[in-house]
């Protein structure tokens, strides 16, 4: 799993976990309640 966020991170060019969670919610791939 490490792996495979670490290849979308870099394909986004997404540095930070932080990151990857604002661009999953702002794209709708994550429900906020």
């Amino acid at each position: 799993v490490a792996v495979h966020r670490a290849n979308i991170m870099n394909t986004l060019g997404i540095h930070k976990t932080a990151e990857l969670v604002v661009y999953a919610i702002r794209a709708g791939l994550v429900n906020v309640p």
